[in-house]
This record gives structure tokens, C-alpha cells and sequence, in this order.
């Protein structure tokens, strides 16, 4: 399956900005974009297999554009904690969410429920929408989708039914 994947990548690379990510192995692992985009869904993979390592390179993908929106918003340089992004697999994250930002003793962590992965076009936007958390200092507990953060998330070109 992962090779169907990596050659549909390959088919879009140029008008879609589509990269493959492989694994240590070097088999393909999954794709992503470099700039979403709602009107152009990713090709829909079996993604079980995703590893902490795709979530990691997503992360630092979208991590720069993010402290960009945050800038444009805010005017000022965020304060980059240390950031921490992982799969839900202890059932951390609520049954009404996809996934959480919480931060403990300095450190903030990311945590995405695997059927995320499923999609990974959604994968991207659950990740932005959890990024615009982390910049704004926002804990799950204390989820904030006030007027910055629908700035950012707008200047992302994150779909509004996303942005909840």
C-alpha cells in the first residue's frame, strides 16, 4: 500500500507540492503537503503504520508557518517552548476531541488520535489548529478559539468548520 502511496505522491509533487516521508526503512510512510489546500484532498491512505516520525516532520513543516501567522496577529516573536507531538495511545485525549495541547513544567505536548492519521490532508489541519494552541499558550483545558486565534487560523487558510 505504501508504495501506491509514494507513487501517487510522485504523480503530484509538482502541482500539489506533495512530499513523501519515509521511513528508516526507506519505504514510504506517508505524504504531505507543503500548503494545504481544502480543494485538493490528499490521496486517502492506510496510514496505521504512521510513524513518530512523520508526526515530528509535520511538526517542523508547519511549526514555521504558524509562527508566521502568530507574528502577523500578534506582532512579536512567540515563546517557543520545547514542544513534544506523540499519537494518543494511552486514551489521554477526550472522546469529543481529535487532539489536545497541554503543557507541564515548561514543556508543552501535542497529542493526536490515530483515526487522525486516516486523512492525511486532516491530519495537517488537526496539527495547524493544535500549533496555533501551542504558540497562543493555550491549554486544552482552557481551549481558546477567541479572535487571535481565529486570525491565525484564517491567515492559515484553516477551513472554519476546522477551526472548532
Amino acid at each position: 500500500m505504501f508504495d501506491k502511496v509514494a507513487k501517487l505522491a510522485a504523480q503530484h509533487v509538482l502541482e500539489q507540492e506533495v512530499r513523501a516521508f519515509t521511513g528508516p526503512d526507506g519505504r514510504c510512510r506517508g505524504v504531505f503537503r507543503d500548503k494545504p489546500d481544502p480543494k485538493r484532498p490528499m490521496p486517502v491512505a492506510a496510514v496505521d503504520n504512521l510513524g513518530q516520525d512523520y508526526l515530528e516532520t509535520l511538526k517542523d513543516t508547519l511549526l514555521p508557518k504558524a509562527v508566521a501567522a502568530y507574528k502577523k496577529v500578534r506582532g512579536t516573536d512567540p515563546d517557543l517552548r520545547p514542544l513534544k507531538v506523540e499519537w494518543d495511545k494511552d486514551g489521554k485525549v477526550p472522546d469529543e476531541s481529535i487532539a489536545r495541547h497541554h503543557f507541564t513544567d515548561g514543556e508543552s505536548t501535542i497529542t493526536i488520535r490515530p483515526k487522525a492519521g486516516k486523512d492525511l490532508s486532516y491530519l495537517e489541519w488537526v496539527m495547524t489548529h493544535e500549533l496555533i494552541h501551542y504558540l497562543l499558550n493555550t491549554p486544552d483545558s482552557m481551549a481558546d478559539h477567541g479572535l487571535e486565534f481565529t486570525e491565525m487560523a484564517d491567515y492559515l487558510k484553516i477551513p472554519k468548520k476546522y477551526q472548532d
